[in-house]
């Protein structure tokens, strides 16, 4: 009887892992989607995007264009679903990590990943109101807002993605939640983001992140796929 009952739950700990893996694969492809609206709809509305820069007309023509408001504001559908993207990784690992390093990198990873969610919030503000800005003809607030946004996003935002995306990938390979180039990939992805952060700082052109950003888009797509056929 005891057998019984143990493998019965077993079963049903199986289960609720699947259900868990699913929803959190399906909370990264709507992140990844609502990403790829966000920017791809301000580049087919304004061209590429403003950055690097402080010439206050420059920043107006761009932010002056209708639309961006609105796919803004989509994206804050992204940030709440990355969150439980976030919550979700915890759960699927908290059970696997028996080695006090691997608690730490799993502890450290969550944390970085949810600060991601108010600064990405607070990103999307910074644009919004820059659209609401441009559209008003107040072209003298422009700058200290932009600015603001640039750094924060463009620079020291990447700080967050390098911890939280080089310690989930070490979970990764220590605990074989997912084959292990997926965790080596990752590694790569947060190299590329130590050398994001150093682009707005060197001047450097702004095209020089897409190689690394395809990288990383495509890592979390991976990772969303995998998640949603969980077979384990």
């Amino acid at each position: 009887m005891m057998v019984v009952v143990e493998d019965k739950a077993a079963v049903e700990s199986s289960h609720n892992r699947s259900v868990i893996a699913r929803w959190t694969g399906w909370s990264l492809l709507g992140l990844v989607a609502s990403l790829l609206v966000a920017h791809g709809g301000a580049m087919a509305i304004a061209g590429d995007r403003a950055t690097g820069i402080l010439d206050v007309p420059t920043i107006a023509q761009y932010y002056s264009h209708g639309g961006l408001g609105v796919l803004y504001w989509q994206h804050g559908l992204g940030a709440v679903l990355f969150g439980a993207f976030v919550a979700g990784f915890w759960l699927l690992n908290k059970d696997r990590v028996t080695k006090p390093v691997d608690a730490m990198l799993l502890g450290a990873g969550v944390v970085a990943a949810a600060a991601v969610v108010p600064l990405g919030l607070t990103v999307l503000g910074l644009q919004a109101a820059l659209a609401k800005l441009a559209g008003a003809g107040q072209p003298d607030a422009l700058l200290a807002v932009f600015v603001s946004w640039d750094w924060i996003y463009n620079s020291l935002f990447y700080w967050l993605e390098v911890m939280w995306v080089g310690a989930f990938s070490l979970v990764m390979l220590r605990t074989a939640l997912f084959p292990r180039w997926i965790g080596v990939w990752g590694l790569v992805v947060a190299a590329t983001h130590v050398f994001h952060s150093t682009v707005l700082l060197t001047g450097m052109p702004d095209a020089v992140t897409l190689p690394g950003t395809a990288l990383f888009l495509v890592w979390l797509i991976t990772i969303g796929v995998k998640l949603v056929r969980w077979q384990q």
